[in-house]
C-alpha cells in the first residue's frame, strides 16, 4: 500500500524474517554491538524468554537483515535521533506497536506484531516441515509450545502430504 511509509513496511519485513517479539528489536534491548556481521548472527537479548533473564539468543544475520535494519535507522538519523548510533532501530516497542496498528488500519488488513512473529514462525515450519526449526526460531523453550501455537495444519496440509505419499508411493511401486 502506498499509503503506508518505507520505514513501517521495513519494520513489517524485519518483524516477519526475524521472529522476535516487538520489544526484541527496539532501545533499549538491542545495540548495533550485538550483531556480528563476520559470522552473519545477530544476539538478540532474552528472545522467547522472560525479561529477568539476560540470556542471548542466536539468529542469522543475512545482507537482507543489514538492509532492512540500516534503511530503518537512516529514517531515524535522517531526522537527527540521538540514539540512532547506539540502537540499530532507535525506537521503543511502542512506537512499533503505533506504526504496524496504523499499517493494519490503511491496508485494511487487520493485524498486530505479533501476528508478523506468527506469520514468520508459520512460513518456517510449512517451508521447512520441521518442528523444531520453528522452535528455533521462536526462540521457545520447548518445542511443546511451538507445536501448541503453530501446528495447527489444516485439511490442505493434509490433502498436501496425502499426495505426495501417494507420489512417492508411485514412484516406489
Amino acid at each position: 500500500n502506498p499509503e503506508i511509509e518505507e520505514v513501517t513496511k521495513n519494520l513489517i519485513r524485519l518483524y516477519v524474517i526475524t521472529g522476535c517479539r516487538r520489544s526484541e528489536l527496539v532501545r533499549p534491548y538491542f545495540k548495533w554491538d550485538q550483531i556480528d556481521e563476520t559470522v552473519g548472527v545477530a544476539y538478540i537479548k532474552n528472545k522467547g524468554h522472560k525479561k529477568k533473564h539476560d540470556n542471548m539468543f542466536e539468529i542469522p544475520w543475512l545482507k537482507q537483515h543489514r538492509s532492512i535494519v540500516s534503511s530503518i535507522n537512516a529514517h531515524y538519523v535522517k531526522n537527527e535521533h540521538p540514539l540512532a548510533d547506539v540502537y540499530p532501530i532507535p525506537i521503543t516497542d511502542s512506537n512499533v506497536y503505533d506504526r504496524i496498528t496504523v499499517a493494519s488500519k490503511v491496508s485494511g488488513i487487520k493485524f498486530t506484531p505479533h501476528d508478523l512473529r506468527d506469520t514468520g514462525a508459520t512460513l518456517v515450519l510449512r517451508s521447512t516441515g520441521n518442528i523444531y526449526a520453528a522452535k528455533e526460531f521462536c526462540g521457545h523453550a520447548s518445542v511443546r509450545d511451538t507445536e501448541l501455537a503453530y501446528a495447527d495444519y489444516n485439511i490442505n496440509d493434509k490433502t498436501n502430504a496425502t499426495n505426495q505419499l501417494l507420489n512417492h508411493l508411485g514412484s516406489v511401486a
